[in-house]
């Protein structure tokens, strides 16, 4: 959920936008889960946008009010791809979830790669893995605690991670 409104990815097309008992169509032409666009995370972003982040094609900044207030049309005009140097690191680990930290960092959780935490700019600040302590096993969801701790669930059980600390306790 980002400003009152729930992004859920579609099985067939990909994520959609429920906002005041409506449903939008999909916010990417022509697009399926199986091609990598399905469902990762939606998360708050500058200006009014959100950014999308896909399973295995990256991510994305939307203009999520122009897309509601169109009449339609190319959907390509309404967002950009959002270009970070740990792409293909990404994209080999199935991205499934992502949380804003704070006001300038994003946890990206995957699959089997752990947790890449990127700046506004995509740029690698610290990437969150077995090397690193985490205990081995496959990441499900992130979520951000009330005092900005990340919690990973994961197949082996959830693991704090302070990371509002310069350090990492699992």
């Amino acid at each position: 959920v980002v400003d009152d409104r729930i992004y859920p990815a579609g099985e067939e097309n990909g994520f959609f936008c429920v906002h005041d008992g409506k449903i939008s169509p999909p916010l990417f032409e022509g697009t399926t889960k199986e091609q990598g666009f399905g469902g990762a995370a939606v998360i708050p972003w500058k200006n009014g946008k959100i950014l999308i982040v896909t399973s295995r094609k990256g991510a994305f900044v939307y203009d999520i009010e122009r897309f509601l207030e169109s009449e339609g049309g190319d959907r390509s005009q309404f967002y950009t791809r959002f270009g970070s140097e740990v792409d293909p690191y990404l994209g080999k680990h199935n991205v499934v979830d992502a949380v804003r930290l704070d006001d300038s960092r994003i946890a990206i959780g995957t699959r089997t790669g752990g947790i890449v935490v990127i700046d506004e700019e995509g740029r690698l600040l610290q990437i969150i893995d077995s090397r690193a302590g985490m205990e081995k096993g496959t990441l499900f969801r992130l979520f951000k605690d009330g005092v900005g701790n990340l919690w990973a669930c994961t197949g082996n059980g959830a693991a704090q991670i302070f990371t509002s600390l310069p350090l990492t306790y699992f």
